[in-house]
């Protein structure tokens, strides 16, 4: 794996007015690109074309701008790496110059106050106490404004510069002292605790506060000095503000402050500001100097006294606090500030800075905006197998990147950075934690977590077990990022050795693109039944970053055809391996072939997916460029599911079939002495039909459930979720099918299952959100159990199980909602749906309360982008893909056709947009549908087959419940008849 690479050249302040050695001219050369390829810009609506000044510096009629050469450069930046987001230069005197220009420039905003202007300028942690007097005399007012309204927004903007490597307290006093965070508070800080200056912690401190009593110093300075430890790696200063004369002495005061300072090593630095005209100055000279009391404990850097007389003033002399503590001497290597939340959409983003300084004067500081999903894709869409993975933290063990992570792409919230350990829960793992924060390289091997969504992780949770794994580790030259690969032991590589594409058959899903594609209308989107389409996401390029941000052309389709349709060559564009499984997952359309022609009355979508990236699709229809394969519910469940058959809840397709149930096995490494447990999953296959079909494979298989003796039948999934209930023939609305659990629709059988630990709850630590989170896992050892009131089969080599309701069993539903989110947990309820309870977490120090769980964590809930393509793929005037011949159906046939309709009398075509009534969806006879699972079993053959040997067998026989004849023998490739040109298959170990 390619390491990261950021070079950033130091800018110069420009102005015509400076220095004739430092003519602006002369920037040209020295603002340059200091960022590769990784560094990106998403497409958003700014003009390309000028930069805006903006700021509240523009008020004050400022000397000093950027000048064109440094503007023109800024657009050659973008022209050559298109991935930058912004470039820009804040100054000293307020005033931000942004390329590109934005839709409106504010006059607001003030660069000096935001977090990454005072991390550039002060790059050193820093803990701040900000003292503030809030007596009585507070209440007067200035403009129409009290003084304490006035002290509490500069206080804010104190706080609003800090980043998440600062630590922040705040202390109010009048004739006593107390603190922002006392005896309760919502962060779970002590009394005398800095909270880290996290976004969330940043917006507590200051809230509502009254003025009264008098003011005394002493008690305020006392409680100030108690929030700081003798930790010498760290800036210490009280900000302290007062608009009055202390009612305590002088001496007491000093000695106070002389006293505690000397307990730090007098490393604690005091900067007083004295607000109006009503004070003793030289009091407040005294104790920013901290120059008298015999002072006994080294020497003692003295602070600065600032007078305010105009309270309007008092905002920017706090804020820029931090130029006391900026260093004359110039930096080189940038800053690269803490990520934070996009206020453009850009999700996850962090900013690359430097400050630069005239005569040793601070002038400003420029910086340029990053995606994080851009600079880091190359770990994002790391790992071949099933169990590698990387991660990186920076230089506080912070995590920036890790699977358990949501993608910085999802972000939509200021994030809460977890510390390494937080997801690695070995305790080996902290031995590895130190050696990368030291900026160490090494490798250690021990045995660790791996955790599997289980699906749609929000509703059916995670799966976790211990593998060996081997962690590797080495510092990002010359970031302060560490970057750590973990491997397991056993992990293997498959590599397919495939020399031509014997199919010559690549369409590429940018229909839009494609003259040739044959392009019909199919639920609403152009799509095409020439064949099935290709999606290249972005891990399957050389450089997934460009692929994020770049738009695809005419002439990238037509490169994309001609390679994959000749032989094999190396390519710039492309991983190494992305042409063998591009030319193996053809195979799809040849399996596809031998299926009848009414296929599509069955079947929605048939599909393929590699975890390289390459996804496969028939019908074939436009996707989202950023689509990621393995973040797909279908996906995960059959990974979890590994070696079954995996079926989904009823859910509403994506491109307007309606209520749809997926289908999903995973494809493995081939051997051909045959498959072990180990073996590798290297991608999955499936395919989507009518949510009915399930009602008639029950009538079908289990007669029992039409006699009417019995109340009927339904289905659940190994989560407790119903995949079909025998009220749902007739629903009026196929939402009240969706995520439905037992615990709501059947609570009485729900309870028995609880009760005879075949249903058990299970849960996991929902980092992202704060949350626990309790799930259910159904299983059972037998094929059946009899419960007298109902009986539950198990479907073996799949998720699912079917229970015969004899007689009804009574029950108060557990929950009432079939949304995607979750319901808080009941007190001492036993038959729950999934829910959540309350995470207990440290917000002061960001971590989670010790001792608190012990459960693994979680899957990450947001799943990243969308399968849809961003822009509409419909066109007019296209004619249907299929003539579904609704008007000639049967009630069952219509019923379990994906286009038609039935009414209640007879069959019509479904127009777009009544995939809302009932009996909307798929299609097939029962026979199609299980026939279909030989596409699932089949292309398990293709990763080990050898040139000349046959493709897989169609005379597979579907039997149920049990699915025998389709699980385990899927993988095998026995016949004799048609040649498959394939290539060879290998595996090595990593």
């Amino acid at each position: 794996m390619e390491c990261l690479h950021i070079f950033l050249l130091s800018i110069v302040f420009a102005s015509s007015s400076l220095s004739a050695h430092e003519p602006g001219s002369a920037l040209t050369e020295t603002l340059k690109t200091f960022m590769n390829e990784r560094l990106g810009v998403q497409k958003m609506q700014v003009d390309r074309g000028h930069a805006c000044n903006h700021g509240q510096g523009l008020k004050g009629n400022p000397t000093k701008y950027l000048d064109n050469d440094i503007i023109n450069v800024m657009k050659e930046n973008l022209y050559q790496y298109p991935s930058i987001k912004f470039q820009y230069v804040g100054t000293e005197e307020g005033v931000t110059t942004v390329f590109p220009k934005f839709k409106t420039c504010s006059s607001t905003y003030d660069p000096r106050f935001r977090p990454w202007y005072a991390e550039a300028a002060t790059s050193e942690p820093k803990d701040v106490v900000v003292a503030i007097d809030v007596s009585r005399s507070m209440s007067h007012t200035y403009n129409q404004r009290t003084l304490l309204s006035i002290a509490k927004e500069a206080a804010n903007t104190v706080i609003a510069t800090l980043n998440p490597n600062d630590r922040i307290g705040v202390v109010f006093f009048s004739d006593r002292a107390y603190s922002a965070t006392g005896d309760t508070n919502s962060i779970q800080c002590e009394k005398t605790e800095l909270a880290l200056a996290t976004p969330f912690n940043k917006k507590y401190f200051i809230s509502t506060i009254t003025a009264d009593g008098g003011t005394q110093y002493c008690l305020a300075l006392s409680l100030a000095f108690d929030f700081f430890s003798d930790n010498k790696s760290t800036d210490k200063v009280i900000l302290f503000l007062t608009d009055g004369k202390p009612s305590d002495s002088e001496h007491d005061i000093l000695s106070t402050i002389s006293r505690k300072n000397a307990l730090l090593g007098n490393r604690v630095i005091i900067l007083t500001y004295g607000l109006g005209d009503n004070l003793d100055d030289q009091i407040l000279i005294n104790l920013a100097e901290q120059s008298k009391y015999n002072v006994s404990a080294g020497g003692i850097k003295p602070g600065v006294y600032t007078k305010v007389s105009n309270p309007n003033n008092l905002r920017f002399e706090m804020a820029s606090f931090y130029n006391f503590f900026s260093k004359s001497d110039r930096l080189t290597d940038p800053i690269i500030t803490v990520p934070y939340y996009s206020a453009f959409g850009h999700g996850l983003i962090t900013s690359v800075c430097l400050p630069f300084y005239y005569r040793s004067n601070l002038k400003g500081v420029t910086c340029v905006d990053i995606s994080m999903s851009d600079l880091l894709s190359d770990v994002a869409f790391f790992g071949r197998t099933d169990s590698s993975y990387a991660f990186i933290i920076d230089s506080v063990g912070r995590l920036l990147m890790h699977p358990l992570l949501p993608s910085p792409q999802s972000i939509t919230d200021d994030p809460i950075f977890l510390e390494m350990t937080a997801l690695e829960t070995s305790s080996s793992a902290k031995q590895v934690l130190e050696s990368m924060l030291k900026g160490e390289s090494g490798s250690a091997s021990f045995s660790s977590l791996r955790v599997l969504s289980r699906g749609e992780s929000t509703l059916e949770g995670s799966q976790s077990d211990y593998v060996k794994s081997v962690y590797s580790w080495k510092q990002l030259m010359p970031t302060n990022f560490s970057l750590c690969v973990v491997t397991v032991e056993s992990d293997i590589e498959t590599l397919l050795l495939v020399t031509t594409n014997p199919y010559q058959n690549f369409l590429y899903h940018r229909l839009d693109l494609e003259e040739d594609s044959k392009k019909c209308e199919y639920f609403g989107v152009m799509a095409t039944t020439a064949g099935s389409v290709v999606l290249l996401s972005p891990a399957a390029f050389e450089k997934p970053y460009l692929q994020i941000i770049r738009e695809e052309t005419v002439q990238d389709v037509q490169q994309y055809k001609s390679y994959f349709t000749g032989g094999r060559v190396s390519s710039s564009v492309f991983k190494e391996f992305v042409f063998d499984y591009v030319v193996v997952s053809a195979y799809l359309d040849e399996i596809r072939l031998n299926q009848p022609d009414d296929f599509l009355d069955s079947v929605i979508w048939t599909y393929v997916e590699f975890n390289v990236g390459i996804f496969r699709l028939y019908p074939g229809t436009r996707l989202s460029q950023q689509y990621d394969i393995t973040k797909r519910p279908c996906y995960r469940r059959a990974v979890a599911q590994k070696g079954k058959i995996a079926f989904s809840i009823p859910y509403e397709d994506a491109f307007g079939a309606g209520a749809v149930i997926s289908m999903s096995k995973t494809i493995v490494a081939g051997r051909s002495s045959g498959h072990v447990s180990t073996d590798p999953v290297v991608g999955v296959m499936g395919l989507d039909f009518n949510m009915d079909v399930f009602y008639y494979y029950l009538s079908d298989t289990f007669p029992a459930c039409l006699d009417s003796s019995n109340v009927g039948c339904f289905m659940i999934d190994d989560g407790g979720f119903i995949v079909m209930h025998h009220d749902w023939l007739n629903l009026e609305n196929r939402h009240d099918a969706y995520n439905v659990h037992i615990g709501q629709k059947e609570p009485g059988v729900a309870s028995v299952l609880i009760e005879n630990t075949v249903m058990e709850k299970i849960g996991c630590v929902n980092h992202e959100e704060l949350l626990h989170q309790y799930t259910w896992l159904v299983s059972m050892q037998s094929d059946s159990i009899d419960y007298n009131n109902f009986v539950i089969y198990n479907i073996r080599e799949t998720n699912l199980f079917v229970i015969l309701l004899i007689s009804q069993i009574k029950g108060t539903p557990a929950c009432n909602n079939t949304s995607i989110s979750l319901a808080m947990c009941a007190t001492y309820a036993a038959v729950q749906c999934p829910c959540v309870e309350k995470l207990e977490f440290n917000y002061c120090s960001n971590r989670q309360q010790p001792d608190t769980d012990s459960d693994p964590p979680c899957s990450p809930f947001k799943a990243g982008p969308s399968i849809v393509a961003p822009v509409s793929s419909t066109q007019r005037n296209l004619p249907k893909c299929y003539d579904y011949k609704c008007a000639s159906r049967s009630e069952k046939n219509c019923r379990v056709t994906s286009a038609c309709l039935w009414n209640g009398q007879s069959c019509s075509l479904r127009s777009i947009g009544q995939s809302g009534d009932r009996g909307t969806s798929t299609t097939v006879t029962i026979a199609l549908i299980f026939a279909a699972l030989t596409l699932i079993v089949a292309i398990g053959a293709i990763l080990y087959c050898k040139r000349g040997k046959s493709p897989p067998s169609s005379s597979y026989e579907p039997a149920i419940p049990a699915a025998d004849n389709f699980s385990n023998q899927g993988f095998k490739n026995e016949t004799t008849d048609a040649q498959f040109a394939c290539g060879n298959a290998s595996i090595q170990k990593i």
